[in-house]
């Protein structure tokens, strides 16, 4: 999936591909502005999506997985608060795109996983792999 565009002002040039994207960082550093720019896209080009926030914390493992399971992207937000392996390994079921926030990246160690930095400078936003 390649995101050109400009979301709230900010050029969003970002490349992700199916699997599982991992956007680590800081708070502040354009991650959830990432997630909402790629709901945007996802909604404009007709694409099922999920956005799961932080109130999956509230969420037993299985519903996070029911929830998903019908979703070509997969957005978990401040996922920090309720991935686990296992959970990550329910929701890769099949073949679509995921893309998760955390702070603290070793929380995933699965094999097959992007990790990105979010560079968010002078109203532009773009992926580093890491």
């Amino acid at each position: 999936m390649v995101i050109n565009t400009i979301f709230n002002g900010i050029t969003v040039n970002v490349e992700l591909n199916k699997g599982v994207n991992l956007l680590s960082g800081n708070s502040g550093t354009g991650k959830t502005l990432l997630m909402q720019a790629i709901e945007l896209y996802c909604l404009n080009e007709g694409i099922s999506y999920t956005f799961g926030k932080s109130e999956f914390a509230n969420y037993a493992p299985e519903q996070i997985v029911s929830i998903c399971s019908n979703s070509d992207v997969v957005l978990l937000d401040n996922a920090d608060l309720y991935i686990t392996e296992d959970l990550l390994k329910e929701i890769k079921c099949g073949d679509k795109l995921i893309v998760i926030s955390l702070k603290i990246s070793n929380k995933i160690s699965m094999k097959n996983v992007r990790e990105y930095l979010v560079n968010y400078e002078k109203m532009y936003l773009s992926l580093e792999e890491i």
